[in-house]
Order: structure tokens, then sequence, then C-alpha cells
């Protein structure tokens, strides 16, 4: 696996966990009922004697709350490969020679932004140095063909 490939592979995890979270989101309050019971207690004083009392709340449908769990057990699952990824990613970005990569590098695959974003936003952090998408685009390039 290349550098390139390790640092594409952060975002892909990233979209795959957004993508968890928004099944998981719209399942959570699918399937949930109103539920009575009573229980049986008797006091600790006196006059001792069973009592029935009702409890009340709301529960999940089971085959529901089990997809829940799974999806929850995958989400957890995969933030800790994002975690795993990122650390490589990290390491990645910090072996660049150059600071101007390693800061288009961490916007552009640590934030997520569109190459023209981080030409944009390292244009307005300069001190008058304008950068393009394609010069951009470029030195990364070849920072990660020679890495």
């Amino acid at each position: 696996m290349t550098n390139k490939d390790i640092l594409e592979q952060y975002t892909a995890v990233l979209a795959e966990c957004r993508t968890l979270e928004k099944e998981l989101s719209g399942l959570r309050d699918k399937g949930l009922e109103y539920v009575t019971d009573a229980v049986s207690g008797c006091p600790d004083y006196p006059p001792y004697g069973v009592r029935s009392i009702q409890i009340a709340g709301i529960a999940q449908d089971p085959k529901i709350k089990r997809r829940v769990n799974q999806l929850e057990e995958l989400l957890d699952a995969q933030r800790i490969r994002a975690i795993d990824v990122r650390i490589k990613a990290e390491k990645i970005i910090f072996n660049a020679w150059d600071a101007t990569i390693r800061t288009a590098l961490r916007y552009k695959y640590i934030k997520g932004m569109e190459w023209q974003e981080v030409a944009d936003r390292m244009t307005e952090e300069s001190d008058g140095k304008i950068y393009t998408e394609a010069s951009i685009k470029m030195r990364c390039k070849r920072y990660l063909e020679k890495s």
C-alpha cells in the first residue's frame, strides 16, 4: 500500500463511519412502543404484605434493538480502524520535508478538503503568496510519488 493509498484510506474510513452513524440514527427511534407491566413487592416496613406495583416505559422491538447493537459494534470497530489509519497518515505527513506540503496534505487528507479549498485556505494564510489548485496538487503528487 502506497502512502497515497493510506492517506486516501483515512477519508474513506471516516466516510464509512458517517454512513454507519446515519443508519444508526435512523434506527434508534424506530420500533419504539410504550409498554406497561406489573411486579410484586413487599415493603421494608409494616404492614408487610405483597403488593402489585405498576411499571411502564419505552421498549424497542427486539429485532431492531439487535440491529442497533450490531451497528454500534461495527461503528466502534470502524472508529478504532480510523484511529489506526489516522496515525499512519499523520506519520506520512510528518515526514514531508516541506511545510507547504505538510499543510496541504493535512487539509486534503485529514480535514477532507477539496484541492481548490486547500489552495484557497493556504493563500489566505500566507504572507502574500498565491497558491493554485494545480500547483498544490502537483507538489503533493510529486512528494507522494517519491515517498
